[in-house]
């Protein structure tokens, strides 16, 4: 979520179809999962980690050569798959501990703190971009063209922008408990 939504410039989106621009997208994604993976890696994790990366690579791939533009479904199946194949890499993930067992109390700790932490990163860095992508793709599905027919792309922005912050504000309030 974090390489796809945080990370990820709308220039690499743009231009995926490039081996380069791919390349540098695959190697975020396997920065982020090593980054959020700090407390549990070990050398038997990186073949794992790279794996991750690579099929991550091969579906933005296949969704880049798909003709455009692409709407809701083809964007939900593109997580879907990105999804299935974390929850794969969460089944082989190496189960033993890294850290020495006199540390391990400590790294527990440390896991359990990293481990939020990567949830929560991840709920707003999708509530807020991957929000966006879902709104457009719900909107294009309804003509709106006599609504939409001469705004700019300044205003398309400040749109964007606004329901961003929108749903930051309601996912915080949510987390907080804070219905009303």
């Amino acid at each position: 979520v974090l390489a796809d939504f945080a990370f990820q410039s709308r220039r690499m989106v743009e231009r995926k179809e490039s081996l380069g621009w791919l390349g540098l997208h695959a190697g975020i994604v396997a920065v982020v999962q090593a980054a959020v993976a700090l407390p549990f890696v070990s050398l038997r994790a990186l073949p794992l980690i790279a794996g991750l990366a690579l099929l991550h690579a091969g579906i933005d791939r296949v969704k880049a050569a798909a003709a455009r533009p692409l709407g809701l479904g083809p964007f939900l199946a593109d997580q879907a798959a990105h999804l299935a194949i974390l929850v794969a890499a969460w089944l082989l993930w190496p189960s033993s501990p890294v850290w020495p067992a006199a540390l391990q109390p400590l790294f527990q700790g440390l896991a359990e703190t990293w481990a939020t932490v990567a949830v929560l990163a991840a709920a707003y860095a999708f509530n807020g971009h991957g929000g966006a992508a879902i709104v457009a793709g719900v909107l294009d599905r309804h003509r709106l063209d006599e609504v939409t027919d001469g705004i700019t792309e300044e205003e398309r922005s400040r749109g964007r922008t606004i329901g961003i912050l929108e749903r930051v504000i309601l996912l915080t309030l949510v987390i907080l408990g804070q219905w009303g």
